[in-house]
């Protein structure tokens, strides 16, 4: 096995050890634990067997060995049944996304030390760019981050969407296939994800609210927070250094060179990860989002 070189920063290691249970002495333990169950339970699956690559399932489930487990399962399975999201897997097949500027990864953190990934529908062209496109690339900048930041793996991710262009054409572009695909990956991602913040949302947001309410759980659900044009309840909860100028924010830098160079950089990785895999699908399990 591949030596595990934590890279937390004392910050990180103590927030892990207060809410994720990890004991730094027990982790190899825990890992070890952890590649022993999934060979047990999946015997067809070809996983990354990498500490750095499986020590984010176990801090997704508060180093829970059996959830991890199933999260681990799960990630593979939905990779493998949802191939208009995973097909292509990286960002070289998706620089029109990237080049539109709808969806960056900001450099500094909130106030909790969350990255931060704000998505910008004024520049989403439906007609140019399928929606399965642009969410794997949300995917993809959201794998880099876990990857290449392992503080983010224990400190979690927010999302702030800017809707107020959002109009029948996008929401009719959610289709059921594509809604039940992308509601996986509360069960199959490993990232902590703390918190969702909609921005200037029209009425047709809440038809969408209604189809995520059915399709989250509940515990998901509640982390979502609609907004209309007062963004204070945001600005509270995650500080304004980390957040874009123009909904009110003191970041000024291009937030989408800085991303596309980081997603850029993980091109080795991703390339990787198509070595690993199901040669059958097997069964897709819900568990607790921790």
């Amino acid at each position: 096995m591949t030596e595990y070189i934590c890279k937390l920063d004392e910050w990180a290691i103590q927030q892990a050890k207060d809410e994720l249970n990890e004991i730094p002495e027990e982790r190899i333990d825990k890992i070890q634990q952890l590649t022993s169950m999934v060979k047990e339970k999946e015997p067809k699956l070809t996983f990354n067997q990498d500490p750095h690559f499986l020590i984010a399932f176990l801090r997704s489930k508060k180093f829970d060995v059996e959830k991890a487990a199933t999260l681990v399962i799960n990630h593979y399975k939905w990779k493998k049944e949802s191939p208009e999201l995973f097909k292509n897997y990286h960002v070289d097949s998706l620089q029109h996304v990237a080049k539109a500027k709808l969806i960056a990864i900001m450099p500094k953190r909130d106030k909790h030390n969350r990255r931060v990934m704000t998505v910008k529908t004024q520049n989403w062209d439906v007609d140019n760019l399928n929606i399965w496109d642009v969410a794997r690339y949300s995917l993809i900048v959201m794998d880099s981050v876990v990857r290449s930041d392992e503080n983010a793996q224990v400190s979690g991710l927010v999302s702030v969407e800017e809707l107020g262009s959002f109009n029948l054409k996008m929401l009719t572009s959610i289709t059921p296939k594509y809604a039940s695909a992308m509601s996986r990956f509360q069960d199959s991602i490993a990232m902590r994800y703390k918190a969702g913040y909609y921005l200037n949302a029209p009425y047709l947001v809440e038809k969408l609210m209604i189809l995520m309410g059915k399709l989250l759980k509940p515990k998901m659900f509640k982390r979502l927070h609609v907004l209309g044009s007062d963004f204070s309840k945001m600005f509270e909860e995650c500080g304004t250094e980390c957040l874009p100028s123009e909904i009110g924010g003191e970041e000024t830098s291009d937030v989408y060179a800085y991303t596309d160079q980081l997603v850029k950089s993980m091109n080795p990785w991703f390339e990787e990860q198509r070595k690993f895999g199901y040669s059958d699908s097997g069964t897709y399990t819900q568990i607790d989002n921790m």
